[in-house]
């Protein structure tokens, strides 16, 4: 990434989903893609070396509390996500 890039991610984590939601994306998907569950240390590696933008690498929906399209959380899914700056510029 050249200096003053931004990284920005949205993934579903291992970390908190429910194993039995995995497993039955995993068979919903089995002919068209992989399913990968990763925990959240493993995606917050993917910003090494960036500084992250406030509120950092949370529950997507953190990002915009009281937003009037709030959704609602799973209780059995977490989507994490962040914003990620390459100093330099």
């Amino acid at each position: 990434m050249a200096p003053g890039s931004y990284l920005i991610a949205s993934a579903g984590t291992s970390t908190g989903t429910s194993a039995a939601l995995i497993d039955r994306l995993r068979s919903a998907y089995a002919n068209t893609s992989d399913i990968t569950g990763r925990p959240a240390e493993e995606i917050a590696a993917w910003f090494t070396g960036l500084d992250l933008i406030p509120p950092g690498l949370v529950d997507v929906d953190a990002w915009r509390p009281g937003c009037q399209w709030h959704w609602l959380s799973s209780p059995t899914a977490r989507i994490i996500g962040t914003v990620g700056h390459k100093p330099g510029r």
